[in-house]
């Protein structure tokens, strides 16, 4: 495929939710691997739940068991996600949590340019260097946009950007269930999924939750 072809059949992508991660491999040439070293040492860290939050992350765990099928996607955001982020913490020098930000960027010719659920991102007041995207949906259904290649669109933009040669983390929710994505120069790497509803899931969500600020930490203060 030429240049001027490519261009052309990918010219009606407006936005990140126009992308799935087929047209993002024949776009941009980015490949699947089952598995990569940097995932899998990212999702099998172990940050166990301190002993004073564990009730409030069961209780999360349980009202998600209950409210999954009537919640929709604001409901799921405020009453599960947004607590469980902010007991965990994602703010720290050199770093800060950014939610409906749009993120624009030239990759080989091609806009990739949308609005991001929620980042981590170097700055204060404007995200610099995104490093951890989260996007969530409530149910996917048939003609609805594919949350990996939209959470995997944003990434690339951010990759584009950042311009470092460094991993951009990511994460998409399907009401309860969990994914984290990896991606690395040209090969991403998705994780099983992780139910947010069940007691011992939970704590693989929070471990590699707090193993992802601990990253962005490092990074933000080596850029400082």
């Amino acid at each position: 495929m030429t240049r001027e072809e490519r261009l052309a059949r990918f010219a009606d992508k407006k936005t990140f939710q126009d992308w799935d991660p087929g047209d993002l491999q024949a776009a941009f040439g980015v490949k699947e691997v089952v598995s990569h070293p940097i995932l899998a040492e990212w999702t099998s860290a172990n940050h166990p739940i301190p002993a004073h939050k564990i009730e409030d992350v069961e209780r999360l765990g349980l009202l998600m068991k209950i409210k999954r099928s009537a919640w929709n996607e604001t409901e799921l955001r405020n009453g599960f996600i947004s607590p469980l982020l902010a007991m965990i913490g994602f703010e720290g020098e050199g770093y800060s949590t950014f939610s409906e930000r749009n993120l624009t960027a030239q990759v080989d010719g091609i806009t990739l340019t949308g609005t991001v659920d929620w980042m981590v991102a170097t700055g204060s007041y404007r995200p610099e260097k995104p490093i951890f995207f989260l996007h969530e949906y409530k149910q996917v259904h048939v003609g609805s946009p594919d949350p990996m290649g939209q959470a995997l669109a944003a990434m690339l933009a951010a990759q584009n950007e950042n311009k470092d040669g460094l991993p951009v983390y990511g994460c998409y929710t399907v009401a309860d269930i969990w994914r984290f994505i990896l991606l690395d120069g040209k090969t991403y790497s998705v994780s099983q999924g992780y139910d947010a509803s069940d007691k011992e899931e939970i704590q693989i969500v929070w471990s590699i939750l707090q193993e992802t600020k601990n990253r962005i930490a490092e990074r933000a203060i080596a850029q400082l």
